[in-house]
């Protein structure tokens, strides 16, 4: 078996109310709190209209949906929490979009691997996320009986603990989505939490050349160069209009060699060398080759076969 399945399999093993046997969360399990969310009629009825709204099976337990909205500062009792679907959901979020950068993008330095992993899966976009589900987070003033259907969750008022400046969001949003994508992944398997994942978190398409800030470029194209075992780079002047005038225009290239590895456009020589070496380097960064599958996509059986990526990076350029 490899390590990754007998992972999957430790964590079915660990998740409360989990049958070993079928790896199905127990969704029958009979707890009082839950019932009396579902006996609520208007409560209800926002459960469903999520299920039905991100997509989730016909056959989906709604107490299980009830569940992953419970968050953890709302009650004492860990069980009748998402603390645990919690977990399991930030796990497989974390493969999933790393893998997926990793195997898209495997020179990105990780400084850009963690920009896009935050863009992704930090509290802002999950909020953002859930918003655009119709998602509410329970008030902090807000009676719990009257919260059913939503987020629930012990807040403080917002104006006591918000630094100034600062975009209040807060984790309970976070907790319940993954919650959600646990309890999906605990259902359906595999299979569900990876569909989940593409239809909803990688919805939001993000550049990784916004990502990646360069510093000194033209050292780094150099050393880039040396490492490639590439001539030295030359910038020369490929275009370039009103030269006496107040707003002069240059494009500039960087070549080594008879090839062109960056074009730079600015207003002075000095600023178009910089764009044409910061364009170079980011190329080479953000370069993604063809690849078969992601390694998750083994996990199903233990016996599945793998095609690695056909490249590794040799890593982030030292200067």
């Amino acid at each position: 078996m490899s390590i990754l399945y007998k992972t999957s399999r430790l964590l079915h093993k660990q998740a409360h109310g989990i049958q070993v046997n079928t790896c199905r969360w127990n969704s029958t399990v009979k707890n009082g709190f839950i019932d009396e969310i579902l006996s609520s009629k208007k409560a209800l009825a926002k459960i469903t209209t999520l299920s039905n709204r991100i997509g989730l099976q016909p056959k989906f337990p709604m107490n299980t949906l009830a569940q992953a909205l419970i968050d953890k500062t709302a009650v004492q009792n860990a069980s009748v929490s998402n603390e645990k679907l919690w977990t399991v959901g930030k796990i497989l979020s974390d493969m999933y979009v790393l893998e997926k950068i990793k195997c898209l993008y495997p020179r990105l330095p990780e400084k850009g691997v963690q920009a896009l992993q935050g863009g992704l899966l930090d509290s802002r976009a999950l909020n953002r996320l859930g918003n655009s589900w119709g998602l509410e987070v329970q008030r902090w003033n807000e009676d719990p009986k009257q919260a059913y259907g939503k987020v629930l969750a012990k807040t403080t008022e917002v104006e006591t603990t918000r630094v100034a400046g600062e975009v209040y969001k807060p984790d309970a949003m976070k907790r319940a989505i993954l919650a959600i994508l646990g309890a999906v992944h605990l259902e359906g398997g595999f299979k569900e939490s990876k569909k989940f994942v593409d239809s909803h978190i990688f919805s939001r398409q993000l550049e990784p050349r916004t990502m990646l800030q360069i510093l000194y470029p033209r050292r780094q194209l150099a050393r880039l160069c040396r490492r490639l075992k590439l001539k030295d780079p030359v910038y020369r002047i490929d275009a370039e209009t009103g030269r006496k005038s107040r707003e002069p225009v240059f494009v500039i290239g960087a070549y080594s060699g008879p090839f062109c590895l960056g074009q730079g456009q600015a207003s002075s020589l000095d600023l178009a060398e910089q764009q044409a070496a910061y364009n170079a380097v980011l190329s080479y960064y953000i370069h993604s080759p063809p690849f078969e599958q992601f390694p998750s996509e083994t996990l199903q059986t233990s016996t599945a076969s793998f095609s690695p990526i056909p490249y590794i990076s040799p890593g982030e350029l030292v200067l």
